[in-house]
């Protein structure tokens, strides 16, 4: 019985130190073979939330990624603060989504004042922050306000597209994305 168990751990070891002998191929995968999808169990749909938003035009390529979305109307759900008029927050992961509508242009230029201002402060605290500046959303092709932040522990995106009352921002712990902005800046490029 141990020189079975002894065999097992060999095997083992030699799979882990061996170049994965075990369970995997140490051959490159030729450039023009596409790499295998694997698929994600479908999240419930979160449409019904964004119906009849602002929002809702924003949110529209977020929609097949977002999971667990409560609006300002739902138990626990964020609360209508500082001129906000919808405010509807989902996750993508880790990330936390956040849909946002103001009463007046007073009001949302007011909050996007004050986060600019946290992201002028930022790059002392985690580096590679980018400023405020206009950014044209890949998906949308609809240019706005972007910027980065800090605030405590979270690492945050902002973005506003011109023209609109309504803005998206994604924040994470900044531990849990390793300090490491291209991560954000990712979720926020395949759906904006």
């Amino acid at each position: 019985m141990f020189a079975l168990a002894a065999a097992g751990v060999a095997l083992l070891a030699l799979g882990l130190a061996g170049g994965y002998a075990i369970g995997r191929s140490t051959s490159p995968v030729p450039a023009n073979v596409a790499a295998p999808v694997v698929s994600a169990p479908a999240l419930p749909d979160q449409s019904a939330k964004f119906a009849g938003t602002r929002a809702a035009s924003l949110a529209g390529p977020w929609l097949p990624e977002l999971g667990n979305c409560l609006s300002a109307a739902d138990p626990g759900g964020p609360k209508l603060e500082n001129g906000r008029a919808e405010m509807i927050n989902c996750q993508i992961g880790d990330v936390q989504v956040y849909f946002e509508t103001f009463t007046s242009a007073t009001q949302f230029g007011w909050t996007r004042d004050y986060r600019a201002g946290i992201s002028r402060k930022s790059g002392t605290l985690v580096p590679g922050v980018e400023p405020p500046r206009q950014k044209t959303g890949p998906v949308s092709g609809r240019t706005g306000t972007y910027f980065e932040y800090v605030t405590g522990k979270t690492c945050g995106v902002f973005w506003g597209p011109g023209g609109s009352l309504t803005d998206v921002r994604l924040e994470a712990d900044c531990a849990a994305i390793g300090n490491h902005w291209p991560s954000l800046r990712a979720v926020w490029e395949r759906f904006s």
